[in-house]
């Protein structure tokens, strides 16, 4: 059951990558100490630190996402 509940989760992330590519933007993730959660607007860059749990991921994309509306707001 526990395994399941982070399998969806992950396909959440998925599904979220795939809109964040609609959008002309690019999805980088990795484990590597350089990488931190951040998107470039001018670039079409999110960048996503995957040394973190799968729900502080899927969080912290979606908080991303947001930079995406704010900008577009503006």
């Amino acid at each position: 059951m526990w395994n399941a509940r982070f399998v969806r989760i992950d396909l959440q992330l998925k599904k979220i990558e795939r809109w964040i590519q609609k959008k002309g933007f690019t999805l980088i993730s990795g484990k590597q100490r350089h990488i931190v959660d951040t998107v470039l607007m001018d670039k079409k860059v999110v960048f996503l630190s995957t040394r973190q749990s799968s729900i502080y991921q899927l969080f912290s994309v979606l908080h991303e996402c947001r930079s995406y509306f704010d900008k577009a707001r503006s």
